[in-house]
C-alpha cells in the first residue's frame, strides 16, 4: 500500500483548525512494532487540524428501536457490518464512520393507525437525513467514496432515499448493504444468498401504504446488496403475512424476533461487510467520471496517530498524527496543527508545555512546531540528519527541549541541557521515543526492542 504524507511549513505560526466529527477508524497492521494504531473518535471529541478526507465514509443507519446511544449509533446488525469491512480493508485505509441521527422509531406499539404513520414519518425523516449527509460529505471530499448499511426500518430508510435519485449524478455513493429489509422483494436483481421466497412484511394485505416511493431505480441496483435470513418474517414474510385489524401483536413479535435481530451472529453482517470492502477496493482504483468532470476516485491520506501527551492535570491529553492534526480530548485545549500544511517529513512526537495552554509537534526531519504558549526555539530542519528524528520531550520550565533521533542522537535547545546520547554505541535496536524526567534534571532514551538508557538524573529500574 501506498501511503501519501501531507507537507508543511516550517514556521511556528497556527493555520487553521478543524473539527473532527464521529468516529474515524484507522487500519493498521497488528503486528506493528510500537503502538497499535487505530483510533475511534467518537462524536464527543474535539480536534484540531485543517479539514482532511478519509478514505472512506460509512453510515450506519440503525433499525426499529435500536438505541442511537450504543454500538457507535448504528444497531449492533450494522455495526457488525462496520466492523466486519474495516477488518477485510488494507492495512492504512482511513474510514470516518458514523451512525444516522434519525427517530428510528420502535414498533413496541404495532403500526396500527396513528403509529404506522409515526413510522413511515420516522423513514421520511431518515431518508431526508441521509440526502443531507450526502450532500455534505460530497461537498467536503468531492472524490471520496461512501458506503451505507441499514438493517430492518434502516434499510427501508436507505430505499427510500435512494428511490428518488439518479444513480449518474451520485458517483460517490458506491455500495450499499441491506439487512432484513420489509421492503424487499425477492425477485430483485440486488438480493444475494440467501434469498429465500417470500416478500417483506409491508407487501402484506393492509400494509402495503408503507412501502410509499421504496423501490431504488435500475442506477443503483448494481451497487446494492441486500441480504435476508431464511425464516426472518420482517423480509421473507413468514407463514402469517395478513395484518388487519388486532393484528399489531403478531407484528410486534415479528420485529422482535430473534431470527430478525440475528444478522450478527448468522454470519450475514460479516459477509455485507466484506461485500461493502471489496467495493472500496474497486472504487480506490477505478476512475468513475460519469459526466466527464468527476474525476477519479483517489486514495486520500491516510491519518494515522503517532504520539499522545498529558495535560499537567491528567484530566485530558492530545493526539498527534502523521499529517500534524492534533485531537483534544478531555481538559486538553486546541491549540493548533499542521494539517493541511505541507511538511517535508511526517510528524512524529508531541510534547505538551507546563501550563497545559500550549504544545509542540516535532517532525521526522527534525522540524519543530510550536502552539498555543509553547515557543519555538529552534529546529534541525535546515540540517542534514544521519537518521530521523523520533521524539521530543519538554524541560521543566517550558522554556527547551530535546529532540531524539533513531541512531541515539539528542539534540537540546532554549534551557534544555544535552546529558549525553546513545549516537556512538552500537545499538541492537532503533531508539523509538524520549521521556524527559518530572523533575526535568535528565531524559530517558527506549529502543523498539524494550531497551532503556538514562541520562542526567534519569534513573534505570529492573523490568
Amino acid at each position: 500500500m501506498h501511503t501519501t504524507f501531507g507537507t508543511g511549513s516550517r514556521a511556528g505560526s497556527t493555520p487553521p483548525s478543524f473539527f473532527r466529527r464521529r468516529m474515524m477508524s484507522i487500519i493498521v497492521s497488528r503486528t506493528a512494532a510500537a503502538v497499535l494504531l487505530f483510533l475511534s473518535l467518537m462524536p464527543t471529541a474535539n480536534a484540531s487540524a485543517a479539514e482532511v478526507c478519509p478514505d472512506a465514509f460509512f453510515i450506519g443507519v440503525r433499525g426499529s428501536g435500536d438505541s442511537f446511544e450504543a454500538n457507535r449509533g448504528m444497531g449492533r446488525s450494522v455495526e457488525a457490518v462496520y466492523e466486519s469491512m474495516v477488518a477485510a480493508l488494507p492495512v492504512g485505509t482511513g474510514i470516518e464512520a458514523f451512525g444516522l441521527d434519525y427517530p428510528a422509531v420502535s414498533v413496541r406499539r404495532g403500526l396500527s393507525v396513528p403509529p404506522a404513520m409515526i413510522y413511515r414519518s420516522s423513514v421520511d425523516s431518515g431518508a431526508g437525513r441521509i440526502d443531507r449527509e450526502v450532500a455534505n460529505l460530497v461537498n467536503r471530499c468531492p472524490v471520496t467514496p461512501i458506503v451505507i448499511a441499514g438493517h430492518s426500518q434502516g434499510a427501508h430508510t436507505i430505499d427510500q432515499f435512494l428511490a428518488s435519485k439518479d444513480g449518474a449524478a451520485y458517483p460517490n455513493l458506491i455500495g450499499f448493504a441491506l439487512l432484513g429489509d420489509p421492503t424487499r422483494y425477492p425477485a430483485r436483481a440486488y438480493n444475494v444468498a440467501p434469498n429465500p421466497p417470500g416478500a417483506g412484511v409491508f407487501y402484506a394485505p393492509g400494509w402495503t401504504f408503507l412501502l410509499k416511493n421504496s423501490v431504488p431505480p435500475p442506477h443503483f441496483w448494481g451497487r446494492i446488496d441486500s441480504y435476508c435470513i431464511p425464516g426472518d418474517p420482517i423480509c421473507a414474510g413468514g407463514p402469517q403475512r395478513r395484518f388487519d385489524v388486532g393484528g399489531d401483536a403478531r407484528l410486534i413479535s415479528m420485529f422482535a424476533t430473534s431470527t430478525h435481530s440475528g444478522y450478527a451472529p448468522s454470519g450475514l453482517s460479516q459477509a455485507a461487510g466484506q461485500g461493502l470492502a471489496n467495493r472500496l477496493v474497486a472504487a480506490f482504483n477505478t476512475t468513475r467520471p460519469e459526466d466527464g468532470t468527476f474525476g477519479p476516485y483517489i486514495r486520500n491520506v491516510s491519518i494515522l496517530a503517532t504520539c499522545i501527551a498529558p495535560t499537567p492535570t491528567g484530566r485530558g491529553y492530545w493526539v498527534s498524527t502523521n499529517e500534524g492534526g492534533v485531537m483534544t480530548f478531555g481538559d486538553a485545549g486546541a491549540g493548533g496543527s499542521m494539517s493541511g500544511q505541507t511538511l517535508n517529513a511526517p510528524v512524529v512526537g508531541i510534547a505538551p508545555a507546563p501550563s497545559g495552554k500550549g504544545y509542540w509537534l516535532a517532525a521526522a526531519d527534525g522540524g519543530v512546531f510550536a502552539f498555543g504558549d509553547a515557543a519555538f526555539l529552534g529546529s534541525l530542519a535546515d540540517q542534514t540528519l544521519n537518521a530521523p528524528v523520533v521524539g521530543i520531550a519538554p524541560t521543566l520550565s517550558g522554556k527547551g527541549y530535546w529532540l531524539a533521533a533513531a541512531d541515539g542522537g539528542v539534540f537540546a535547545f532554549g534551557d534544555a541541557v544535552f546529558l549525553g546520547s546513545v549516537s556512538d554505541r552500537s545499538l541492537s535496536a532503533s531508539i523509538v521515543g524520549i521521556a524527559s524526567t518530572p523533575t526535568g534534571n535528565g531524559y530517558w532514551l527506549t529502543g523498539s526492542d524494550a531497551s532503556v538508557f538514562g541520562f542526567g538524573g534519569a534513573p534505570l529500574y529492573e523490568n
